[in-house]
């Protein structure tokens, strides 16, 4: 509800909201990594406190765990993507 909480308080009206599921590809799971490490707060914040060696640590474990979605065509995972849409009142 937040995304369309958002849309709505900014003046759009008729706000809808659905989930779409699709493959997330990518060449290799070294990129989806890269990805994540440049592209999601939420996953630098969980470990940003805590010293530069738990990081490294973390993000390696991150790294082995997202080598189970490489295939011969390079990584494919399941993702989610909210998608919202409202009109804005002339």
């Amino acid at each position: 509800g937040v995304l369309e909480r958002l849309l709505a308080d900014s003046g759009f009206v008729g706000v809808q909201q659905r989930t779409v599921v699709l493959p997330l590809r990518m060449p290799s799971a070294a990129q989806a990594l890269t990805m994540m490490q440049d592209a999601f707060g939420a996953y630098r914040a969980v470990v940003s406190d805590s010293p530069e060696s738990v990081r490294m640590a973390a993000w390696t474990e991150v790294a082995e765990r997202l080598k189970v979605f490489e295939t011969p065509a390079g990584f494919v995972a399941a993702a989610e993507v909210l998608v919202a849409a409202g009109v804005k009142p002339r």
